[in-house]
């Protein structure tokens, strides 16, 4: 194999053969002689990053990390988890990480549904000839045509000397761009980072594994401002081809821009109850917290208000949630999940009714269903379902209609804090900013609001979604509109 796969393989299992095999090998061996069902996790990563400050380099790092986990099931529903990065790889190595997770099961407790996976868990995944499930071959669908970027430790994007370069009066371009924008003062910092990794996974059972995978992202802090009036507003995106990234980053880049300027001079409002649009941006950050009740084992802990209701209507017909691990191009997208499993398509919410949950092989078996291929982990702990490229269905409104349609309400682009909702209850009562709509325009900015709902309240009350779905990050929705919110802000008298 070539590139950083190819170097991972060899130190952990130095062979004249493909060295997947001595690794199943000695998994077999050791779980016939510890009775246990075991996995073998390991990554090579490394990542570029290059950040400017006021224009001026304030970080310039390369960072390669090699990464090994083991995780041990027993027939009692025990785990052990064993982990360790390191510089470099051998046998006695793997053993002692085996005789730690080892001992770790024996202090867990029993659980029913946390059975060792079997090969019935992947009927239907294509297996050699030898009767092993294999990585190499492809799968129907879109990962026939997809191309991965075989990552390259000397020539890849900004990875030596003259990408540095590159890089940097790239991103000097892209500065002098954004302080075209009148009342833009300044860019505070601007990041650009690139992380090539080689991902295997083997398995006691005869499971392997291996993907390279790639991801792009570019970051930006921007200060407009006006006399005494400071303006903050950000941006960022990623991508797994750079050739991509650089098609996103100019557009964001503007936005932003606008946005920031287009705050200053905000005012206050009254308060009361108003229709209120959801910036695509700030609606991304409503599905994260909507991916996570979305996950099977937050369903079956009672932090998540959807158990048993299945096929409810709980959402407006215009809402559609999609989670595809296997989009073309998404920034959360590969070829396996965690697991093994090949990663899909999951429609959670259609037209409105619930129709499924994000689940690994241990809640789909608590819910009676099959896995969705969202088995995420890192190597220190333990495996849970986890959003891929999770996004909103575009409408049919064209987000300016949307606008036009709009007699009065507030165009919001920020909640403050939006991340610390209670997302069991899905209540939230945050500051916000944003503009006043009137007469389907966007009359001034505004500031110093407080925004008061709830999440899922607001999935029933949308009566607007925009056909401007684009897909910037693993989180993606178009412009989105609520019959009402409360927004409290200055009394009328």
């Amino acid at each position: 194999m070539p590139g950083l796969a190819g170097n991972l393989l060899e130190k952990i299992f130095p062979s004249q053969t493909w060295p997947g095999d001595q690794a199943l090998d000695w998994l077999r061996r050791e779980s016939r002689q510890r009775g246990l069902y075991i996995e073998l996790a390991g990554s090579e990563a490394i990542s570029r990053h290059l950040q400017l400050r006021k224009g001026v380099v304030n970080e310039d790092s390369t960072c390669w990390t090699w990464d090994l986990g083991i995780r041990v099931l027993d027939g009692q529903g025990r785990e052990g988890l064993a982990s360790a990065s390191i510089g470099d790889w051998d046998w006695g190595l793997l053993g002692d990480i085996l005789d730690q997770a080892s001992a770790a099961l024996k202090c867990s407790a029993g659980d029913p549904w946390r059975i060792p996976p079997c090969l019935a868990d992947y009927q239907g995944a294509l297996m050699d000839v030898r009767g092993f499930l294999d990585q190499n071959k492809p799968h129907d669908g879109p990962r026939e045509n997809r191309k991965f970027e075989i990552p390259s430790v000397v020539n890849g994007p900004g990875s030596d000397e003259s990408g540095f370069r590159q890089w940097f009066f790239l991103m000097k371009d892209w500065e002098a761009a954004l302080l075209k924008h009148p009342q833009l003062n300044d860019v505070l910092e601007m990041s650009l980072e690139s992380t090539q990794e080689s991902w295997a996974l083997f398995s006691s059972f005869g499971l392997r594994r291996q993907e390279l995978l790639q991801d792009y992202s570019w970051s930006v802090s921007l200060v407009a401002g006006a006399g005494t009036e400071v303006q903050n507003y950000g941006a960022a995106v990623s991508s797994p081809s750079f050739e991509s990234l650089l098609k996103k980053v100019p557009r964001s880049a503007s936005k932003a821009a606008g946005i920031a300027t287009g705050l200053l001079g905000a005012r206050r409002t009254y308060g009361g109850r108003y229709p209120v649009i959801f910036d695509p941006w700030l609606m991304q950050e409503i599905l994260s917290l909507l991916s996570s009740t979305l996950c099977a084992d937050e369903i079956m802990r009672g932090f998540s208000p959807w158990r048993g209701r299945l096929e409810e209507m709980v959402a407006s017909p215009l809402v559609t949630l999609v989670d595809d691990g296997a989009f073309l191009g998404g920034s959360g997208t590969s070829s396996w999940d965690d697991e093994g499993l090949p990663t899909q398509e999951t429609t959670l919410i259609r037209q409105g009714a619930l129709q499924g949950f994000l689940c690994d092989l241990k809640s789909a078996r608590q819910m009676g269903s099959s896995s969705t291929a969202n088995a995420s982990r890192n190597f220190s702990g333990a495996v849970s379902p986890a959003a891929t490229n999770f996004y909103l269905k575009a409408g049919a409104m064209e987000p300016q209609a949307i606008l036009c349609d709009t007699k009065r309400g507030i165009y919001l682009v920020e909640l403050q804090g939006i991340h610390t909702v209670d997302t069991a209850t899905g209540d939230f009562s945050l500051g916000g900013a944003g503009f006043w709509v009137e007469n389907g325009e966007r009359a001034w900015a505004l500031q110093e609001l407080t925004v008061a709902g709830n999440i899922f309240d607001m999935l029933k009350r949308i009566d607007a979604v925009g056909s401007d779905l684009k897909f910037e990050g693993p989180l993606a929705s178009p412009t989105v509109r609520v019959t009402e919110l409360d927004i409290g802000g200055e009394n009328r008298d």
